[in-house]
C-alpha cells in the first residue's frame, strides 16, 4: 500500500513539474510539438468563410471573429482545429488555461494551409 502511494505522489509531482511553463516550453520544443516557425493553433467558421492561423492571445482571434460576424451574421460559431493530446502530460495546464481548448473540436479541411489566413 505505501508503495503504491509513493508512486502516486511520484507521479503527481512528475506531472506538476512538467507543468511549470519553463519545464513545458522545453519538453514541448523537445517533442517536436512546439514550433518556432509559425502559427500553431489554427481556427475555423463553421462554414469555413473565417479561417486564420493564430499564435497570438485568443482574445485577438475573438476580436477578429466578432469582426467576421459583423459582415457574416449566419457563420456564428468558432472551431478549434487542433486536438488536445492527453498523453502530453506537460500541457495539461495549457489544455485548462487556455481559452482556445474551450472550443468545440473540428477536423481542418485537406487543403488547409498556413496560407489560409484571413486578416
Amino acid at each position: 500500500m505505501k508503495k503504491k502511494i509513493k508512486y502516486l505522489v511520484l507521479l503527481v509531482l512528475v506531472v506538476a513539474i512538467s507543468n511549470v511553463p519553463v519545464v513545458s516550453f522545453f519538453l514541448s520544443f523537445f517533442t517536436g510539438n512546439l514550433s518556432m516557425k509559425g502559427p500553431d493553433r489554427h481556427y475555423i467558421s463553421e462554414s469555413g468563410g473565417f479561417s486564420v492561423w493564430s499564435r497570438e492571445e485568443f482574445s485577438d482571434t475573438q476580436k477578429r471573429f466578432n469582426i467576421y460576424k459583423q459582415s457574416h451574421p449566419s457563420d456564428t460559431t468558432l472551431y478549434r482545429n487542433f486536438r488536445i493530446k492527453p498523453w502530453q502530460f506537460w500541457r495539461i495546464s495549457e489544455y485548462i488555461m487556455h481559452p482556445g481548448y474551450r472550443l468545440e473540436y473540428q477536423e481542418p479541411p485537406a487543403n488547409l494551409t498556413y496560407e489560409d489566413i484571413i486578416k
